[in-house]
C-alpha cells in the first residue's frame, strides 16, 4: 500500500492548511498551536512546522560519496600492502612496496596538485560532517 493512500495519512492530512510567512517568534509547533487555538477554539487538532532539509540532504549525499571513495581507497591500499607483505603468490610477485594512492585536488587533468587520496577524502568527510551538524543546528533553531 502506498503511504499517501493509507487511511492514517488521509485522516491526518484531510483537513490540512498550509500557512506561509509565519513570523519568527511563532515558528515552533507549540507557538503555532497556541495561535491557531486562539483563532479557532477547539477546532485545531495539531499544528506543525514543516522544515526544509534539502540543503542537509545535499551535504549528506556529498559526504556519503566521499566516504565511499575513502573506504574504497583505504581497502585497496590495505589489500595491496597485505599482498606485498605476503610476498609472492601463485599469480603475483610483489616487486615493490605499494605507493599510497594519490588524487589530483586542484587544477586540470594535466596540471594541478596531487595529494594523498586517503588524507584528502578523510578531510572532506570530516569537513562535510561539520557542515551537516551546522545545517542541522540551523534547522533545529528555525523550529
Amino acid at each position: 500500500e502506498n503511504f499517501h493512500k493509507s487511511s492514517t495519512y488521509l485522516k491526518k492530512f484531510r483537513n490540512t492548511c498550509v500557512v506561509e510567512c509565519v513570523p519568527k517568534r511563532h515558528r515552533s509547533d507549540r507557538s503555532l498551536q497556541i495561535i491557531f487555538e486562539k483563532l479557532f477554539p477547539g477546532q485545531i487538532k495539531n499544528a506543525e512546522m514543516v522544515i526544509d532539509t534539502s540543503t542537509l540532504d545535499k551535504i549528506l549525499d556529498k559526504r556519503r560519496k566521499y566516504l565511499d571513495k575513502y573506504e574504497s581507497v583505504v581497502a585497496r591500499y590495505e589489500y595491496e600492502k597485505w599482498k606485498y607483505e605476503q610476498g609472492s603468490t601463485r599469480c603475483y610477485v610483489a616487486t615493490s612496496e605499494p605507493i599510497e594512492p594519490q588524487v589530483r585536488t586542484s587544477g586540470s587533468c594535466f596540471k594541478g596538485t596531487n595529494e594523498s587520496a586517503i588524507k584528502h577524502y578523510k578531510t572532506m568527510v570530516d569537513q562535510l560532517k561539520v557542515s551537516a551538524h551546522e545545517e542541522y543546528d540551523k534547522i533545529v533553531e528555525k523550529r
